[in-house]
């Protein structure tokens, strides 16, 4: 016998790392998918070298390769010194392929990428690579919230009237 099959909701490529989304409830991980392209994500990222005026206004831009575009809200440089430095980057829907192509795309060399935020979750410092905790009820309501989607068994007012 085996344990529950974990889905990932917005999955990150193999390299990366960061805040992630599993659960092993199939209804729930449907309307999660579709809920978190909705929330606003940021991502850190490391890069060879500063990025010029340039690359920031192809980054804003947001154009890929296959000619649709990310939605990038903000990109802001958070430190980093010699040939290193840190970046991190507000955007709706993107994923970690999609942030790779876009920074590659303006021939930026990213050498590390972390989802640190998701909607109103935020990676905790404290927790070691590969650590997990189960959200808060509210947490997961607060990821719906956006899409329209009440979590089941959450109380709903609208359906009392």
């Amino acid at each position: 016998r085996t344990g529950p099959r974990f889905m990932s909701i917005s999955p990150l490529p193999q390299v990366d790392g960061g805040l992630e989304l599993l659960t092993a409830d199939g209804a729930l991980a449907a309307r999660l998918q579709r809920a978190v392209r909705t929330q606003p994500a940021v991502y850190s990222l490391r890069v060879r070298g500063e990025l010029s005026a340039q690359q920031r206004t192809g980054i804003i831009g947001g154009e890929l390769d296959r000619g649709t575009a990310l939605r990038i809200m903000r990109i802001e440089a958070a430190g980093g010194a010699g040939s290193n430095r840190w970046y991190q980057i507000e955007t709706i829907g993107a994923s970690g392929n999609d942030l790779r192509q876009l920074l590659a795309r303006q021939a930026v060399a990213v050498s590390r990428l972390m989802r640190v935020r998701l909607g109103g979750l935020q990676l905790e410092r404290a927790m070691a690579r590969g650590r997990w905790r189960e959200l808060l009820p509210a947490e997961i309501d607060s990821l719906l919230k956006p899409a329209g989607a009440v979590r089941p068994g959450a109380d709903n007012p609208d359906s009392a009237r």
